[in-house]
């Protein structure tokens, strides 16, 4: 019997406040959530470096932190690839958008995975120097977690 192979994958930046939600989101989810077809990783790359992350699995699952200023801090905002703006033109590396990242690799031939489900989580600030959450995101981790968890499992 062939499994698909799943990623949950955080990403973020540990020293900027609540950037860094994503990468704790998932090592939370990596303690409480066994599974043998998934596999979690975090990662503080963007671009073209995020496409080795994701090589050979069937799905990924993104978790990363997104201020839209419109929502409660910490409520769930769930888009898929298609969802996302592309960038028009590559200048660098540095300066490819996830979006355009996994379009080049599949236009390469490299596998990528077919479902990709981004779930962002409205941040208050993301632009602070400090491995604290803000206090708002702070006192809502385990429900976010929590939220995220059987989000995850009805997607599966």
């Amino acid at each position: 019997m062939d499994q698909s192979k799943t990623v949950i994958l955080g990403l973020g930046n540990a020293m900027m406040s609540d950037d860094g939600i994503g990468l704790i989101i998932v090592q939370k989810l990596a303690e409480q959530v066994h599974a043998p077809d998934l596999e979690f990783k975090v990662s503080e790359k963007v671009g073209l470096n995020l496409i080795e992350l994701l090589l050979g699995y069937d799905r990924a699952i993104i978790i990363d932190s997104i201020i839209t200023g419109e929502r409660a801090p910490g409520e769930i905002i769930e888009c898929s690839l298609d969802d996302l703006p592309s960038s028009p033109r590559l200048r660098c590396p540095h300066d490819a958008d996830f979006k355009s990242a996994v379009e080049l690799a599949r236009r390469t031939g490299l596998k990528m995975p077919e479902k990709i489900l981004i779930l962002g989580v409205e941040a208050v600030d993301i632009f602070n120097f400090t491995p604290d959450l803000s206090p708002q995101l702070a006192e809502r981790m385990p429900e976010i977690v929590a939220e995220i968890s059987t989000l995850i499992k009805s997607k599966l």
